[in-house]
């Protein structure tokens, strides 16, 4: 958990470096961070979000985001 928050904050901080220098720096793997994988989690919902809006089936968006199709039905009565 605190590796994470200064995962966090170095990223903010040092956001001219490239994920691997700043990766380098802290000997950490930026993808295996909860800040990494929330941003990951939340861009998948919207881009279902999108495809669904455009007409797309709920089973072909849960299979093209990677998303449970349970989370898919959710996202499309949110709309």
């Amino acid at each position: 958990m605190i590796i994470e928050g200064i995962t966090t904050i170095a990223v903010y901080k040092f956001s001219q470096l490239i994920r691997e220098e700043v990766e380098a720096m802290l000997g950490h793997n930026l993808e295996e961070t909860r800040i990494y994988q929330d941003l990951e989690h939340q861009t998948k919902r919207k881009t279902a979000a999108r495809l669904l809006r455009r007409g797309y089936s709920i089973e072909n968006v849960a299979e093209d985001v990677d998303l449970p199709i349970g989370e898919v039905r959710r996202i499309a009565e949110e709309l």
